[in-house]
């Protein structure tokens, strides 16, 4: 039996593994940032203040898309006839599948 002794490697793997955590970060804020354009598009615009209300915000590993316009309820309701009822609901899956709600009225 032939035995090697590897010096370092437990901090390679550490390495390894923060740099793994890094690439699925920077991954996931290039689809979110995408998506968050797609929602800016797919926004009715009258003076643009709803299109301009849309913003990410990072808590932890995660993303939160906002807009925080106080009509953006009514305009995904179909307000508008610029875009359909739930634009934001169909925009969004296209490029996640939600393990939640998807608009949250707070």
């Amino acid at each position: 039996m032939i035995k090697m002794t590897v010096q370092g490697i437990n901090e390679t793997f550490r390495q390894l593994q923060l740099d793994a955590k890094d690439e699925g970060y920077s991954g996931t804020l290039k689809v979110v940032t995408v998506m968050t354009q797609a929602l800016r598009n797919a926004t009715p615009v009258d003076t643009g203040k709803a299109r301009d209300g849309w913003g990410i915000l990072p808590i932890g590993d995660d993303f939160k898309v906002y807009n925080n316009v106080e009509y953006i309820d009514k305009l995904n309701e179909g307000t508008s006839k610029q875009a359909p009822a739930n634009f934001i609901e169909t925009t969004v899956l296209l490029f996640a599948k939600p393990l939640g709600m998807i608009v949250d009225h707070e």
